[in-house]
């Protein structure tokens, strides 16, 4: 059933599973396990911790939880020092434009315009201001690098090719299929 899973969204699991035997294997303590894992991708670790469920193993699952923790902290902590030191640009520059949307949301930045939302701070305007405009330029770059004049013509571009695949996806979806509940095809 896991396998089915991973294989229907298209995901490799059997590195990560290696990974994850590895971690376990070495009995580390959180903390070990952040310094080990701690550069790779925010997705990767996340799949490692689902894993490490999956396989009932929740003290390991514990760890990986705890130690990706520890990696967020560690990344929101040298952000902060980043800004106070001017040396932010730098920082950022590091970063894909959605690791920074995942650093707005880890500092508790993202707002969704709920009326009921406490609103951010100096300090945290700040933060989300240089956050934001580090986007912004990157999607200003990636569009322009793309051959588009401008980023909202690259953003209509992407919002008719997304809504494309979608009508092709329903399309598909659409389609009778003959299969038995076994997966079997069945004569018509």
């Amino acid at each position: 059933m896991k396998k089915d899973i991973y294989n229907t969204l298209g995901l490799t699991n059997e590195p990560i599973n290696q990974m994850v035997d590895i971690l376990d294997k070495m009995d580390l303590t959180s903390e070990e396990i952040a310094e080990r894992i701690g550069d790779m991708r925010e997705v990767i670790r996340a799949q490692m911790h689902v894993v490490a469920l999956g396989s009932d193993n929740q003290e390991l699952a514990d760890k990986i939880a705890a130690a990706n923790n520890l990696i967020k902290q560690k990344r929101i902590d040298s952000f902060k020092q980043s800004v106070a030191d001017g040396t932010y640009p730098d920082f950022l520059a590091n970063m894909s434009w959605t690791e920074k949307s995942s650093l707005s949301v880890d500092m508790g930045l993202f707002r969704q315009g709920f009326l009921n939302e406490k609103p951010l701070t100096k300090e945290e305007q700040q933060y989300y201001d240089i956050i934001e405009n580090s986007i912004d330029k990157d999607i200003e770059k990636e569009a322009l690098s793309a051959g588009f004049d401008s980023v909202e013509a690259w953003q209509e571009h992407n919002a008719r090719e997304s809504r494309n695949r979608k009508s092709s996806f329903q399309l598909h979806l659409a389609k009778p299929r003959h299969m038995s509940l076994n997966g079997k095809r069945c004569k018509k």
